[in-house]
């Protein structure tokens, strides 16, 4: 019906006949509609069965995937392995947390070693069902514990009790206390056998104690009770940790090999001077030290004085392998009181110094143990410790072993690194193999080139080592042609260590998006270097 039609029937009243054609067509237009309807219903019933097969197909594809994933195919032991490792990062909780994961990764939770690290916070939760659960799992494997106490002594000593039953098993025993005499309150309980205990850390919150000498009868609250008299001397006790606000002697150490010390940064109002004889008694206690470890925060702001009298004592660590001080420089002034001869790795740190240039007396403090000390030297690390070239090369004539040299932030100029060639009469560090230079702003690749080659260039008979391993990180003139040239002669790493290295355990790099634009920038070339030994 066209548009003139539609007037006319719109505009006259319509007949009969209209109406009856009107009806047959709207009556013609509803049933096609059902129909319609009809077929749309069919059609979404068809759909719907369709998705539900489609969802199935989904899940068996997931269950398949799963079926092929690493976790699922990773041994079982392996696994325990992994679920260890978090719990030894401090996911205290992943035994339980990885357990409902799916059933492989119960099994594997459940082996006994995944169990073996027990955590105790004597102020949250029920600690007692906490450390049953733990020991009970944990079968008949050797122990790491913490123990964070409270105030509440009761717990603790019921926590301890419960512990104590299994100390055969201890393997290292860590507290966390408030005070000192809590600390003595928990270690004078610990009589039973414990013959693998090999480690034992004590973390100390706060200290009481005023400046000035300590009287005998306050010895409990500022001294820790004699380390031979713990677990009836039944434990092969080799390593000690101490983290406090002061130096805390811990008599008996005579059978340690490894100490750690730390000091917390203090906060307390007036601050209080710290005694390097304090800390120098500390290591008398240890005379058969192997490894030593000092601490102290960068922004500590403490002054360190000699000693009580003004005098402060030497101590001889004959037997001293490692020694590494990450402190302020001031503290650096610690190593003209320490004599140990049989020194093989000396690592010396001021993390992210704002002070520059190291004062004279530190300087003078380092070359003297260096004279003294380095004949046996075969690592040595200085980290944002800017000494003058003569320092540097002074460290160099006293050092024959050295075989490492790490410079982190240290101004050593090309002259000095000329110093180490084989060109240069006498030949300085014969034994040099591995060097490791960041952030050294003045150093250049032409004399990293030059020393490379000159010792490789060397007949084999010569008794100079040839370097095989350098590492550069943001040293900004050492281009890309120089690092071409270097991986021609010896393995060129432009990234930090995968083993243990201090910047990678900071959690970060200083200046890191530099670095990431400097290897950025060297990736190109890089590719190109893997007949070259060149390793990234």
């Amino acid at each position: 019906m066209d548009s003139q039609s539609d007037s006319v029937i719109y505009r006259y009243e319509p007949s009969q006949d209209d109406i009856d054609r009107a009806l047959n067509a709207i009556r013609e237009s509803e049933e096609a509609v059902d129909s319609l309807n009809s077929q749309i219903s069919r059609l979404m019933v068809e759909v719907r069965v369709l998705e539900e097969q489609k969802r199935q197909l989904g899940i068996t594809i997931s269950r398949q995937r799963g079926l092929l994933t690493l976790a699922r195919r990773i041994n079982g032991d392996i696994l325990a392995r992994i679920f260890t490792f978090c719990v030894g990062d401090g996911w205290t909780r992943a035994p339980v947390v990885v357990s409902q994961v799916c059933s492989s990764w119960r099994e594997a939770a459940m082996m006994p070693a995944v169990w073996s690290s027990i955590y105790v916070d004597c102020d949250k939760g029920d600690p007692i069902a906490r450390c049953s659960l733990w020991l009970e799992r944990s079968q008949q494997s050797d122990l790491d514990i913490t123990l964070r106490t409270s105030d509440q002594r009761d717990v603790i000593n019921a926590v301890l009790n419960v512990l104590l039953e299994h100390s055969i098993r201890w393997r290292s025993l860590t507290l966390d206390t408030q005070f000192v005499r809590d600390a003595n309150a928990i270690l004078v309980q610990c009589r039973s056998a414990a013959p693998r205990l090999r480690e034992i850390s004590v973390e100390v919150s706060n200290d009481e104690r005023l400046p000035g000498a300590v009287e005998e009868e306050d010895l409990w609250n500022f001294r820790l009770v004699d380390c031979s008299t713990l677990f009836g001397g039944t434990t092969r006790l080799s390593t000690v940790s101490i983290t406090s606000d002061l130096p805390s002697t811990w008599r008996g150490m005579a059978n340690i090999t490894t100490l750690n010390l730390q000091l917390h940064l203090c906060t307390l109002e007036p601050l209080r001077a710290l005694f390097a004889s304090d800390i120098i008694i500390t290591l008398g206690e240890a005379p058969n030290l192997q490894h030593l470890s000092i601490t102290v925060p960068r922004r500590d702001v403490r002054p360190l004085r000699l000693g009580t009298d003004g005098l402060t004592p030497s101590v001889e660590l004959l037997d001293l392998k490692s020694l590494s001080l990450s402190v302020p420089p001031v503290y650096m002034m610690l190593l003209q009181h320490i004599t140990a001869p049989a020194l093989e790795s000396l690592t010396l740190r001021t993390p992210d110094d704002f002070h520059g240039f190291a004062t004279e007396n530190v300087r003078g403090a380092m070359r003297s143990f260096m004279a003294s000390n380095s004949s046996n030297l075969r690592l040595l690390e200085l980290y944002d410790i800017d000494v003058a070239q003569e320092d540097f090369l002074a460290m160099f004539s006293n050092s024959p072993a050295m075989e490492e040299l790490r410079l982190h932030g240290s101004e050593i100029l090309d002259e000095t690194v000329e110093a180490l060639c084989a060109s240069h009469l006498p030949v300085l560090c014969p034994k040099l193999k591995r060097l490791d230079f960041r952030w050294c702003g003045h150093l250049s690749g032409t004399a990293l080139v030059r020393l490379v080659e000159s010792r490789a260039a060397l007949p084999h008979e010569d008794d100079i080592a040839s370097i095989i391993e350098l590492r550069v990180i943001n040293c900004s003139f050492v281009k890309e042609k120089d690092v071409l040239a270097i991986a021609e002669r010896c393995i060129c790493y432009l990234k930090m260590r995968d083993e243990d290295d201090f910047c990678r355990r900071r959690g970060c790099c200083d200046n890191i998006r530099y670095r990431h634009r400097f290897e950025a920038r060297h990736a190109r070339k890089l590719t190109k270097l893997q007949a070259m030994r060149i390793k990234l």
